[in-house]
């Protein structure tokens, strides 16, 4: 364990180590793929769906949720509707591939 001073940011700087060893560019790629066929998932469906294709080692809905946010940003995925979650039986958002990107 490192020690630290009071007041450093180490929660800060974990999340950013965390977030630049992601490579998001393949993350969406197997998005897509679990996606394409006009599918409508949630983040946690997506996430089970990476577990199970073995793209991740554990299931956890932050494996999708972040990228699904980004590709709804620049056009790639729509939320479509929402849906209750059968892992938490909450309203959840639901996403789908838009027509011109998952031709």
């Amino acid at each position: 364990m490192i020690d630290r001073e009071y007041g450093e940011m180490t929660t800060l700087e974990c999340r950013s180590e965390s977030h630049e060893k992601v490579d998001k560019a393949k993350r969406r790629r197997e998005i897509l793929f679990i996606m394409k066929g006009n599918r409508i998932m949630t983040a946690m469906e997506v996430a089970n769906e990476l577990l199970n294709h073995g793209f991740v080692n554990r299931l956890d809905r932050n494996n999708a949720a972040p990228r699904l946010t980004e590709m709804c940003q620049d056009g790639t995925v729509d939320v479509v509707g929402k849906k209750k979650d059968e892992w938490t039986g909450k309203m959840v958002t639901c996403y789908q591939i838009r027509s011109e990107v998952n031709g």
